[in-house]
């Protein structure tokens, strides 16, 4: 299974660099750290579900000792290998780039960085295994700008329309707040494999 990541890897080679492009451009212009792993995670998805779907690659790809479980299974562990390979450069970027020369980033903001990435996905690979990539791309990249829109913002639409809940949360300590929404992600992510997987199992190529 992890030949299958790799594999994925491998074809987006060249789009590396765009993914460096990306991640140096953002930070540059001010974009936070957090948008920017969420965006590259769904980008490096999305790109590895038009590969398998270019020129009837999904007909190769079902031809090798894989099941139809290893290969569902390859694309939701894959997002978060990713995801974990994007961090630290995100990080050094920032350092760098964002002229700080100093690290902030906690273990909060990797917690939360990894759900925000699970809950995405798991929108993500449901629909592009029922449906074709060109007729999602469009669609779920205003999703993840709406996500990112809604992180940024997510304060502002507490503090005005949520009073009660945030009373509530304060009385609430981090760790016990980040396990509760590690739990829903997990269980959300596991949720979207299994269906993704009934999907994929019963489409023909």
């Amino acid at each position: 299974m992890l030949n299958l990541f790799k594999k994925d890897l491998i074809l987006q080679r060249y789009y590396s660099l765009m993914y460096l492009a990306y991640i140096i451009g953002f930070l540059w212009i001010g974009w936070g750290v957090d948008h920017i792993i969420v965006m590259c995670s769904a980008l490096f998805v999305v790109q590895s579900h038009y590969f398998d779907e270019k020129d009837g690659s999904n007909i190769l790809l079902n031809s090798l000792p894989y099941t139809r479980k290893e290969i569902v299974a390859s694309k939701y562990i894959g997002a978060l290998l990713f995801t974990a390979i994007v961090i630290p450069v995100c990080l050094i970027g920032d350092y760098f780039i964002g002229g700080k020369m100093e690290f902030h980033y906690s273990f909060t903001d990797l917690v939360l960085n990894i759900i925000v990435v699970m809950v995405v996905i798991s929108l993500y690979l449901p629909f592009f295994y029922k449906f074709k990539t060109q007729y999602l791309v469009f669609a779920f990249t205003l999703l993840t700008v709406g996500i990112m829109f809604l992180m940024k913002n997510m304060p502002y639409f507490l503090n005005k329309y949520a009073t009660d809940f945030l009373a509530f949360l304060a009385k609430v300590s981090d760790w016990q707040l980040y396990s509760v929404l590690a739990l829903i992600a997990v269980g959300f992510y596991g949720v979207s494999w299994l269906l993704s997987y009934h999907i994929y199992r019963n489409k023909a190529f």
